[in-house]
């Protein structure tokens, strides 16, 4: 957290974490995160917190609640990706964090598969 002048990640082995909380909290210049399996991962708060310039997540397997709000530079297309990625919840919900600017870039389909998925869109 707080590398201000990261703008990417390399591939990592993500497959054993569990905890990635502020992991890149105020990494302001940082833009893509490569594909991680992050399926074991049970708390993602403030892991992109003030990310303003993120425009692409290519994370797989989510399973706990993010947030993405900080930055409004995703595309439909990476918004759909990142629904893509969410894992379907079996019992209870996670929230998917967007911000209105990022939502407004969905459409009613898109939407309904997050929420198909059993995930919150706010």
């Amino acid at each position: 957290f707080y590398c201000y002048e990261l703008t990417t990640i390399p591939q990592l082995d993500t497959s054993k974490v569990t905890n990635m909380n502020g992991t890149f909290y105020y990494c302001s210049k940082l833009t893509t995160i490569p594909q991680l399996d992050i399926s074991k991962v049970t708390d993602m708060n403030n892991m992109f917190s003030y990310c303003s310039k993120l425009e692409a997540i290519h994370m797989t397997n989510i399973n706990a609640n993010l947030s993405i709000s900080a930055s409004t530079l995703f595309t439909r297309e990476a918004l759909v990706e990142i629904i893509g990625n969410l894992k379907a919840q079996t019992s209870g919900s996670k929230t998917l964090t967007m911000g209105s600017t990022n939502l407004a870039k969905l459409t009613d389909e898109d939407k309904a598969v997050a929420t198909g998925k059993g995930w919150t869109l706010a």
